[in-house]
């Protein structure tokens, strides 16, 4: 294929109303990551920065390849023995200023003993980081059974974008959607994102590990655009100032203001001196 019409492929072709965008979530465990030599077409990417009070061990080295997608965000892996807001300060410093256009808290019972009180400090997590920052997607992300079982008997949060994990055997990511659990509502917990296999063959999406977790967006790639605020037009500039003389002399316009001032001062001069 030549490079014109891959470039078709990628931006043009792939853009049809019923293509949904593929992605990938990488951490340590993927060691490096090169867009350039995946074989496989990367449209967006989840890459951890932290977990519990740590920074992700090679959260640097995977970010430069992670800088060269632009659809791009950061998650943090939520862990039951720290507090919470220590652990969102550090997601929040870690994560700053690296152009991630979204950010995952990542709630789930690896190394965690998950309760109510958690749960509540999942909602509290994910708040704050919308408070802190503002122009960001923010989203939780868990398996269905963690969902249903150890989030929903004890907070609402389904005013929160979702990021669930489900593997079946022969998933179609295309066509397919995530099988929701008996008690869940998919009109009021909609999916955003489904990380359909955690398998996907590591060679082709440019990773040094063997596997990769592959992730679909619920939507086409427009939608994945104006998710992502890649579309948004950039706020309007301020209003030039007045025009100065470059002589430094006062325009007439200028000069009929400063004499309206002047003598509305002088008016007040002489009430005061009335009075």
């Amino acid at each position: 294929m030549c490079g014109q019409n891959l470039l078709d492929w990628l931006f043009g072709k792939r853009k049809g109303k019923m293509t949904r965008p593929q992605g990938i979530d990488i951490s340590k465990y993927q060691e490096s990551f090169d867009p350039g030599i995946a074989s496989e077409p990367i449209d967006f990417i989840i890459q951890r920065a932290s977990w519990g009070k740590y920074r992700d061990e090679e959260f640097v080295e995977l970010f430069q390849g992670v800088k060269e997608i632009e659809r791009r965000g950061a998650y943090h892996y939520y862990s039951s023995n720290i507090p919470w807001k220590e652990q969102a300060d550090l997601f929040l410093e870690i994560s700053s200023g690296k152009g991630f256009k979204a950010l995952v808290v990542d709630y789930e019972k690896g190394y965690n003993k998950l309760t109510q009180r958690t749960a509540l400090e999942l909602a509290s997590f994910l708040a704050y980081l919308k408070a802190q920052r503002p122009n960001k997607r923010i989203l939780g992300y868990s398996n269905f059974y963690c969902y249903r079982d150890l989030i929903m008997p004890y907070v609402d949060l389904s005013m929160w974008d979702w990021f669930f994990a489900r593997y079946p055997s022969n998933p179609d990511p295309q066509k397919d959607d995530p099988q929701y659990l008996d008690g869940m509502d998919p009109e009021k917990r909609p999916w955003k994102k489904w990380q359909y296999s955690s398998t996907g063959d590591g060679s082709k999406y440019g990773v040094e590990s063997t596997f990769v977790d592959l992730v679909v967006f619920n939507g086409n790639y427009d939608d994945l655009d104006d998710y992502f605020n890649i579309n948004q037009d950039p706020p309007t500039p301020p209003p030039p100032p007045p025009p100065v003389d470059c002589t430094g002399q006062i325009k007439s316009g200028q000069l009929e203001v400063i004499n309206q001032a002047i003598a509305a001062l002088n008016d007040l001069k002489a009430e005061i001196q009335d009075g």
